[in-house]
């Protein structure tokens, strides 16, 4: 959007991953790219957009098709993404960093920013937020490093079976299985598991024996698992302690950090496997910072786990 809040660009793209300061989309050749100001055009590049929270820009990795050379990158300067469940929207600032390959980063479009001032009545103070970025955008563009061209990702919908995958501290994944997502929004997601649901691991696999939802944020590091029986009674609460959730290319993971915390009806909540968390920290060299932040997650679980309202489970999955 402009300052004034017209929308001059809109285009579809997909998320290939959600993290707790930003969002990436990807975008393919081919698609609409719609504009009052400019029309209507076709999208000749694969376009993945890194769209930060509570930073003033937003990156773009141009891959042109054919081309062997790298990506162009377009650093844009803008007040921070606005997110909604369907939408991310920014305003454009109008002053821009661009950097091609073998090329030195440079700023751009001066003159549109300088119209802009005149224009929307830019502040003294936002002018200066602006040439900040900018200057900032010279550095991380030159350390920028583009991911690769991505043809195996798409929307995220209610009822897809997603992958998941429970992480070591080293970044080995220990645990995985499919689920079905039941919500997603830009906080979170929820996804539901059946009795029965195949678990694997290294070297073995087994079923599950209850009916999961699991509750996970893009930006706290407590997971919720809610446990049913067969006859959809509650089991028990299981708070996991990680890492927030993160989604890569349609792909579910978090790093476990052992320590957790249950919760069964008409009982306390408690932390459990101290054991398997105080292991973990001795094999995986958990600095001390880790481990009080680990510890300090385990007690909000314990909260979380008390005042938590079971949504009750549900045969349509």
């Amino acid at each position: 959007m402009h300052s004034d809040g017209t929308v001059y660009r809109w285009r579809r793209a997909v998320v290939e991953e959600v993290r707790a300061d930003r969002v990436i989309t990807y975008a393919g050749p081919g698609g609409a790219i719609l504009s009052p100001t400019y029309g209507r055009g076709v999208a000749r590049d694969h376009v993945r957009s890194t769209f930060f929270i509570d930073k003033m820009y937003s990156l773009f990795e141009f891959h042109h098709v054919g081309s062997r050379s790298g990506a162009d990158l377009y650093f844009n300067i803008n007040k921070p993404a606005q997110f909604t469940a369907w939408s991310i929207s920014y305003t454009d600032l109008e002053l821009d960093v661009v950097k091609h390959p073998g090329q030195a980063a440079r700023i751009v479009d001066q003159d549109e920013f300088e119209a802009a001032i005149t224009h929307y009545g830019y502040s003294d103070a936002l002018q200066a937020r602006v040439r900040a970025a900018a200057e900032e955008g010279l550095r991380i563009t030159e350390a920028w490093k583009a991911g690769p061209v991505r043809r195996d990702i798409r929307v995220l919908r209610a009822g897809d079976v997603i992958r998941a995958r429970a992480l070591k501290h080293d970044g080995r994944p220990y645990r995985w299985w499919r689920t079905t997502l039941h919500d997603i929004d830009e906080k979170g997601l929820v996804t539901a598991s059946q009795i029965g649901n195949l678990v694997r691991q290294p070297r073995s696999a087994w079923r599950t024996r209850s009916h999961i939802r699991g509750f996970f944020w893009f930006d706290r590091p407590q997971g919720v698992l809610e446990c049913y029986g067969r006859t959809g009674e509650l089991d028990e609460l299981y708070v996991n302690i990680g890492t927030p959730v993160r989604l890569r290319a349609g792909k579910l993971e978090y790093t476990d950090y052992e320590l957790d915390v249950s919760k069964r009806p008409g009982e306390a909540a408690r932390i459990v496997d101290e054991d398997e968390f105080v292991e973990a920290a001795k094999r995986y060299r958990y600095s001390p910072a880790l481990q009080r932040g680990v510890r300090a997650a385990a007690r909000e679980g314990v909260k979380l786990a008390e005042s938590w309202q079971p949504r009750g489970w549900f045969e349509d999955i």
